[in-house]
């Protein structure tokens, strides 16, 4: 427990010495402190995984609230999924780090003067601390601290180059939807605080609402129904699924380093996160995980098609990650947490590959992103090349059927298929062979039009390209060798053998407690199997991995089908329709192409109200209450001494009349 304890805390001494030490140490020795500790912090992280057995361990580290019943422990709870989170976001964040020495350039958008290495390796350390905070907690109130910290690092790596209107929208986005997302996992651990009088994680296991209800609107609801429904929209929202994928697809000024961490790492398993954590209250919410599901199906449609008509790179990369983002709500909605859980350690390698790929590509082009001004890069770039390739044959499921032998993301592409047979009406099966077809299509174009064909754009560009530096390329290659054999560890342990994932992740399946009996005696509560022990609650989990794996081999055989068929149209559409049809004004491409025009939508719902809202309140409130009641009394106060109303004597009048006025509350209110 004490290497977990180091594992969680080392990237935030790194991230202190970034950004607070570095200008007695030198930009290059706390750039590389930072480097260091993301990688011993990785290297920790493997050996706790490793070593991890079925149940769960808990290191408390302190108290941190006590009062009344509220007894909060600050600890570090290690089991199978939090390891699994941790090891994604640790590993990731480390190969970023090495990535940036040489792929962070960003001198076009500061001063000749500024330094902002530093900033950038502190923000992108704190990322990953909180991170690891949020998804290693013990409690309620430890998971929304670490949601906090996931909101600054985000809106930090989102608006890094806050010199530009872009990164300026999506950082405001990002701070905008974490917090509503943050205000409704609060609002369901208040409920179930309310409810049961217990905020860690195995006593909400133990104590699951079924039975309970919420007095809503003069109506009596589920808890159940209204705390899954608050959990499954904060887990949308930060994760910018159809349709509040807007802020994400803002992000276009955002480094790729950036962009690789926030979007392959930190969206999918904090979000992804606090539906594993929470799972044994959804599945008391039927109604709730279809619409999971149908929000999951419908995004990656969406995000696919978005995708095909994108003439950015990053943009392009942006919505194949939220198609990819939306199969793994898909298999939450469809009762496969491991399945899910699975498909995210897999996207977070063939995500980072490809868009830091494409950062190696627009760093050797000049910083165009404009997929037409590319091709022909293959024999300038094969390193970076083949890495890309690794990693969209993984996004498009590409492997030898019936075998479960392929590229990483074959074996939970056809797992999510299974399930997607056995538990869900025919539809959906169907709707993810589009979505998969779609996908592999929009994957492979975006490489077709990087790298082959005849060279476009500025011949200067492109007679001034080469490939990356080996601090670029070792990330790359790590991370395309994961992309190709990464799928074949653990199989059994995710999904093919259900008692192993049993055991692997120390699943109990835990008996509903009668309202009664949790008013009543809730030291005595019916535990046929202590939940304590429990790395995931998962009660159905024997039933829904049987029927699937039951299921005849045609049902994960048509979705391969389906990838491979949208690899080969990408080749026979994408050199004949693509490029000719980029300046075409048809009303569905331009439809795709701004993303369904959502980002209208969300400046006139929340950016401009918000807007409209902050300069009424500056002039309104501002200007004319505080102000001029300050000025107002300044003024009699100091005809009354026969001084003058300076704006020092005004600022220092208005604080002491907000504490007189104040102590006169607490006094008449009787507040203690």
């Amino acid at each position: 427990m004490s290497l977990a304890v180091i594992m969680v805390f080392l990237p935030l001494l790194g991230a202190a010495i970034c950004g607070l030490v570095w200008r007695w140490i030198g930009e290059g020795l706390a750039i590389w402190t930072a480097t260091c500790a993301s990688l011993i912090s990785a290297l920790l992280a493997w050996s706790v995984f490793l070593n991890v057995s079925g149940p769960v361990d808990v290191a408390v580290l302190g108290s941190w609230l006590v009062s009344g019943s509220i007894g909060l422990d600050w600890a570090v709870r290690v089991d199978r999924v939090s390891m699994l989170c941790a090891v994604t976001i640790t590993s990731v964040t480390a190969l970023v780090a090495v990535y940036s020495h040489r792929g962070l350039r960003c001198e076009d958008h500061f001063d000749p003067d500024t330094v902002y290495r530093p900033r950038f390796f502190a923000a992108l350390l704190w990322l990953c601390f909180a991170g690891l905070i949020l998804v290693m907690s013990h409690n309620l109130a430890q998971l929304l601290a670490g949601w906090g910290g996931v909101t600054l690092g985000v809106m930090l790596m989102m608006g890094f180059r806050d010199r530009t209107t872009n990164a300026t929208k999506a950082a405001t986005g990002a701070a905008v939807v974490f917090a509503l997302a943050g205000m409704m996992m609060g609002l369901a651990a208040a409920i179930l605080f309310l409810q049961f009088d217990a905020l860690r994680f195995d006593d909400i296991a133990v104590l699951s609402p079924g039975a309970n209800t919420v007095a809503l609107f003069g109506a009596a609801w589920p808890t159940t129904n209204i705390v899954a429904a608050l959990l499954v929209a904060a887990a949308l929202l930060s994760a910018a699924q159809f349709p509040f994928q807007s802020w994400l697809l803002a992000g276009v000024d955002t480094p790729s380093p950036a962009m690789a961490l926030v979007q392959s790492t930190i969206l999918p398993m904090a979000s992804l996160f606090v539906l594993l954590r929470f799972f044994p209250v959804l599945e008391f919410a039927p109604n709730v995980m279809v619409w999971l599901m149908v929000f999951g199906i419908a995004t990656a449609l969406f995000g696919g098609l978005c995708a095909l008509v994108q003439t950015d790179i990053r943009q392009a990369l942006a919505c194949i990650g939220v198609a990819q983002l939306g199969l793994i709500f898909a298999a939450v909605g469809l009762g496969a947490p491991t399945v899910a859980l699975w498909q995210a350690v897999i996207f977070a390698a063939h995500q980072s590959v490809l868009i830091l790929g494409a950062g190696s590509v627009v760093r050797a082009m000049g910083g165009a992103s404009d997929l037409g001004a590319f091709g022909g890069l293959r024999a300038k770039m094969p390193v970076t090349f083949w890495a890309m390739v690794a990693g969209a044959l993984s996004t498009a499921g590409i492997g030898l059927p019936g075998l479960t032998v392929g590229f990483a993301g074959f074996a939970p592409r056809t797992a999510l298929a299974e399930v997607a047979a056995s538990a869900g009406p025919p539809w959906v099966l169907a709707a993810l062979g589009v979505g998969s077809l779609v996908l592999a299509c929009a994957v492979t174009r975006v490489v077709i039009l990087c790298f082959m064909g005849p060279a476009r754009g500025p011949k200067e560009a492109h007679k001034s390209a080469t490939e990356s530096a080996g601090a670029m390329l070792a990330p790359l290659g790590v991370l395309a060798v994961v992309c190709v054999i990464g799928g074949v560890f653990w199989q059994g342990s995710f999904y093919h053998q259900p008692q192993q994932v049993s055991v692997w992740f120390g699943q109990t399946e835990v008996a509903l407690a009668p309202k009664e009996a949790v008013a009543k005696d809730k030291d005595n509560l019916p535990t046929p199997v202590p939940a304590q022990q429990a790395g995931l609650v998962w009660t159905k989990g024997g039933a829904v991995l049987q029927n699937a794996r039951a299921v005849p081999a045609t049902a994960s055989l048509a979705v391969w089908g389906a990838g491979l068929l949208g690899l080969l149209l990408a080749f026979g559409w994408v050199p004949r329709m693509d490029l000719g049809r980029r300046s075409s004004t048809s009303p569905v491409r331009r439809y795709f192409s701004q993303a369904g025009g959502l980002d209208r939508v969300w400046d006139r719902l929340v950016g401009i109200p918000a807007q409209w809202f902050g300069r009424t309140l500056g002039r309104w409130g501002d200007d004319w209450v505080f102000d001029g009641v300050a000025q107002a009394m300044a003024g009699l106060l100091a005809k009354a001494f026969q001084g003058r109303p300076g704006a020092h004597f005004t600022f220092v009048m208005a604080v002491v009349l907000g504490i007189m006025g104040l102590v006169i509350w607490i006094t008449g209110m009787g507040v203690s």
